[in-house]
């Protein structure tokens, strides 16, 4: 079980970055330094948009989503709050 939570956490933090990077650059607005909160140009390393938080959220939760619908459809019933909390 630890290591099935280690491989879906690192696909979906996998998943999350890919996207952020990908579609972040769709914000209208300038990206903010995560480090000192100030405005950078976009491409800086460390530089984060509300639209690509909101993309790396939505690739978590694909890849929750689906670990989740896959591990109901397999018939092994591991109980998904200790698999949540875990």
């Amino acid at each position: 079980l630890v290591l099935a939570c280690a491989l879906i956490a690192h696909h979906a933090t996998s998943l999350g970055d890919t996207l952020a990077s990908e579609l972040g650059i769709l914000a209208k607005s300038q990206p903010i330094l995560i480090t000192s909160w100030k405005k950078v140009p976009p491409g800086t390393n460390g530089g984060v948009t509300a639209v690509g938080m909101g993309f790396s959220a939505l690739g978590g939760l694909i890849i929750g989503a689906g670990a989740a619908i896959m591990d109901m459809l397999s018939g092994l019933s591991v109980n998904l709050v200790s698999f949540a909390l875990f």
